[in-house]
């Protein structure tokens, strides 16, 4: 421990305190309401003309003018749509793409001429469906910020005894049932007839009373986002930014705490790997091990939070630490919420104390839409991973240097939500920012590993997370004991007050000052590691008559006596706290060290 070798000599009493342009006659499905159910109505647009449920309330959206999601399992037939009336056609394709869910679908977001739409949506609807092509709304502002809906959706048993009420009501709407999701008990992806599609879908199940929840399958947009990387930086900068060269004297992670990292994929044969890459990892798309890395994105994280100590490229946050890879894509599909539910659920069931998310629905814009299956997931593992003890479940901010978090960052007050600073201890051009933020971590040019042996810097809130992920870990390898919940508020108790922003005091966060920037501020490794071994020394109600030394990352003191000729040291990490009474006699020493 470094010391300012401040000597303080007294000799008296001292006291310190330092989601298709649609209108309803597309929706040709009578619904049959259960009115015993008390339910409430929240509309959040005038123009809405569409809702789906979450947590009880009818959520009242609004589609965007003449945007479609199509789908077929025939590619041919969905790149050549055409139209009886002339005066419709397909404008653009927007965004396209493929999945596998027992069979292999292609899918596309298509925006058609505004002629007559909204008087012809009828034939529209009919033409597709004699084509075996499903259609379904989109929502969101424009056609560049949607999010559409697809002929998918899902269905939460109230138990699992319920099986054949889902099979019942399923047959009886001519939904097909796809499957159970992996290591989510009683959630069903299932598939809506061609005439209907999974929102209208899911309603209709959860209006009958018979159900859990229901999840319309948004499909968000959680495909990685790169900011502008600057090579002239100073490799790995960060890591002195969090004190972490300290925090290594005391500990480099254990093998038996395990971070989950849910991304694109870390590169097992990366040789910053081969001492911590569980043989548990696992591939979503495929079901089961190994990893698959698909793009570059995942293993630039987990070199972050895991890369080996082994004198031969860079220096993770928690390389003794056992680095779990959970691959996805992370690109846009129908079922792509109960895929990341898979992964984070896979994580929990596989003894993963940590998840890093580098990922989110790309600016937060859609505040009215949820993924119930996910946020099950999420909250699943903050209550009940790690044996009861709960795990730590850390997202990004996102990268859009507006003051909303990413989604599903922004949706519980228990996620970990990290926001990026760069090298001047200033928030970083691209880092969201807002109420939901908690801390902030080095984000801007970031080095680190990339697929087939490499390194090299990426930027952005991706970054930023996997410091805080890997310092998480660190945390409980010092003390296993303790709950997510505590190792959360160690984090954000112990982070610096950097950058010269105005931090303070607010109702609702009770760990410090804080700002909506930076939040409780940058993440202190030493600091937060050295609590967390119960560092905390309470020196009260003692009369001290020769040497004595105290020693400890924070110190209180209380009700003590300092006798004729004796001395007293206190060895301060962070503070000394000296309440009266506190009696220094003619012709003792007290001295105080702070780090």
């Amino acid at each position: 421990m470094r010391h300012n070798n401040i000597i303080h000599s007294i000799a008296f009493v001292l006291c310190l305190f330092t989601t298709f342009s649609c209108t309803d006659a597309l929706d040709k499905e009578i619904l049959s309401v259960d009115n015993s159910k008390q339910l409430t109505t929240r509309s959040l647009s005038s123009t809405a003309d569409y809702y789906y449920w979450y947590n009880g309330e009818k959520i009242n959206i609004s589609s965007v003018k003449n945007l479609y999601y199509v789908s077929s399992l025939d590619s041919l037939n969905l790149e050549t749509i055409q139209f009886k009336s002339k005066a419709i056609s397909v404008k653009t394709n927007i965004k396209k793409g493929s999945f596998i869910e027992k069979n292999k679908y292609y899918w596309k977001i298509i925006e058609l001429n505004d002629s007559n739409i909204t008087n012809s949506s009828i034939s529209i609807a009919s033409e597709l469906e004699s084509k075996k092509i499903h259609i379904a709304p989109v929502f969101g502002k424009n056609k560049q910020n949607c999010i559409a809906t697809s002929e998918f959706f899902y269905v939460k048993l109230k138990s699992e005894q319920d099986y054949q009420i889902l099979e019942s009501v399923a047959k009886e709407q001519s939904a097909e049932i796809i499957k159970e999701i992996e290591y989510m008990p009683n959630w069903f992806l299932l598939k809506s007839p061609v005439t209907s599609n999974g929102l209208t879908m899911s309603n209709i199940f959860y209006e009958t009373g018979k159900f859990e929840d229901i999840d319309p399958a948004f499909m968000f947009n959680f495909e990685p986002t790169a900011c502008p990387s600057e090579p002239d930086f100073n490799k790995q900068w960060g890591l002195n930014k969090m004190n972490l060269c300290d925090a290594w004297d005391i500990t480099k992670g254990k093998s038996d705490v395990i971070v989950a990292v849910l991304d694109q994929g870390v590169d097992q044969n990366h040789k910053e790997f081969a001492n911590n890459y569980s043989p548990l990892s696992y591939d979503i798309a495929n079901g089961k091990s190994p990893s698959v890395v698909r793009g570059n994105h995942g293993t630039h994280v987990g070199g972050i939070i895991g890369a080996n100590h082994n004198n031969i490229q860079i220096a993770g946050v928690a390389p003794q630490s056992t680095i779990l890879s959970i691959s996805h894509s992370l690109s846009i599909s129908p079922t792509i919420s109960s895929q990341l539910a898979t992964g984070i659920s896979y994580a929990r069931t596989h003894g993963a104390a940590v998840i890093n998310n580098s990922w989110g629905d790309q600016g937060g814009y859609f505040e009215e839409l949820h993924s119930t299956v996910l946020e099950d997931a999420i909250n699943t593992a903050i209550k009940s991973g790690r044996n009861g003890k709960g795990m730590v479940v850390v997202f990004a901010s996102g990268n859009y240097n507006i003051p909303t978090v990413d989604y599903p960052a922004s949706f519980s007050p228990d996620i970990l939500v990290v926001g990026s600073i760069d090298s001047s201890n200033k928030r970083s051009s691209f880092s969201s920012y807002g109420t939901c933020v908690d801390v902030v971590a080095p984000g801007s040019d970031i080095w680190s590993t990339l697929p087939n042996n490499q390194t090299g810097n990426m930027s952005g809130t991706s970054m930023a997370a996997p410091h805080v992920a890997g310092l998480a870990a660190l945390i409980i390898s010092v003390n296993p004991n303790l709950t997510g919940k505590e190792v959360v508020d160690i984090i954000e108790k112990t982070a610096q007050k950097v950058g010269g922003y105005a931090y303070s005091t607010v109702s609702n966060r009770p760990n410090g000052t804080w700002n909506n920037e930076m939040g409780y501020g940058l993440c202190n490794a030493f600091a937060a590691v050295s609590t967390a071994g119960g560092d905390i020394i309470t020196f009260n109600d003692k009369t001290v008559s020769s040497t004595q030394t105290v020693t400890g990352w924070i110190i209180t003191s209380e009700n003590v006596t300092v006798t004729n000729g004796a001395k007293l040291t206190f060895n301060a990490g962070e503070s000394v706290t000296i309440k009266t009474p506190f009696t220094v006699n003619t012709g003792s020493q007290i001295e105080i060290y702070t780090n």
